[in-house]
């Protein structure tokens, strides 16, 4: 189980390449929102300390037409992958993790989710949040050794 769990919820009924940040809807149990209500090309996926897991699954609005993620990959900013995203084996869910960051800075990236629906034969879409991965405590040192 991943310790930050994005839906990726398509609205494939209303779904064009010019909306796709519209009939996206991001969600996540890390209590991230869209800076700009209803924009999910402004949803923030905001880890202080990083070294955490994340997992994106996809599904649609209507529980009818499957949506499936075909890529998560950096466009600009910061390397905030511990282990990059990929598909999980079996599952329709994208699983990759993010750096430890205990030091002084911030480091944000964006990045594209490019996806597919059943309804859409052969045409991709590409939605592009961001992640940012502020300075955090250190975890506390072990003191069991030896």
């Amino acid at each position: 189980m991943a310790d930050i769990n994005v839906l990726v919820t398509v609205d494939t009924e209303n779904l064009t390449a010019e909306n796709v940040n519209t009939t996206v809807v991001l969600s996540d149990d890390n209590d991230d929102t869209d800076d700009i209500p209803g924009d999910s090309s402004t949803f923030d996926i905001i880890k202080a300390g990083g070294g955490v897991s994340i997992q994106w699954t996809p599904e649609s609005k209507n529980g009818t037409d499957s949506v499936s993620i075909t890529g998560i990959n950096k466009v600009t900013g910061d390397d905030v992958w511990d282990v990059e995203p990929s598909l999980e084996s079996g599952t329709d869910m994208w699983l990759g993790s993010l750096i430890s960051n205990y030091g002084d800075t911030t480091y944000e990236m964006k990045y594209d989710i490019v996806f597919e629906v059943s309804n859409r034969s052969g045409e991709s879409f590409i939605l592009d949040p961001k992640i940012k991965v502020p300075a955090g405590d250190p975890p506390p040192e072990d003191d069991n050794e030896g």
